[in-house]
């Protein structure tokens, strides 16, 4: 005669991870919303570049660095840079565009207000697409998906 042991505790973790896996692709959903969010951002404002990686100028003749004369004065009145376009004047609109509630597995990322989407729109008639994730922040945020779903079960 002989016993059989079985060790129920590999089972029993493998079950709670299971149960788990909803819930951290919802938590890798969110938080690479919001990667891909300061992506876009850090895009705009610190480079100046529209989604096709294009620098934003304007097609005004006359230029107070990359800005319009008459926009340019606006700016340096307030202080603001005028080396490159940036999109952000208050930085409400900025500010605006945010995540949108997850649902399940996916979310969106866009502007809270009507009136920041209404001045994001005009932007990109002017400057090309902005607020669209370029080829390089597509691949980052699939990476960083990737990497933080992986990151729940290790």
């Amino acid at each position: 005669m002989y016993r059989v042991n079985i060790e129920f505790a590999p089972i029993i973790d493998m079950i709670a991870q299971i149960k788990s896996v909803e819930t951290s692709i919802a938590l890798s959903v969110k938080r690479t919303a919001d990667f891909s969010r300061n992506d876009v951002v850090s895009r705009v404002q610190n480079r100046g570049l529209n989604s096709d990686g294009e620098k934003m100028v304007t097609s005004s003749r006359q230029k107070i660095g990359a800005y319009s004369k008459s926009h340019g004065k606006v700016r340096q009145k307030r202080r603001l840079q005028v080396a490159k376009i940036d999109l952000t004047f208050t930085g409400a609109m900025m500010r605006d565009f945010q995540p949108n509630t997850s649902v399940g597995r996916s979310t969106s990322v866009g502007f809270k207000s009507d009136r920041a989407a209404e001045i994001a729109g005009y932007n990109e008639i002017r400057f090309g697409n902005a607020f669209t994730l370029s080829f390089q922040e597509v691949d980052r945020a699939n990476d960083f998906y990737v990497s933080t779903f992986n990151g729940f079960f290790r």
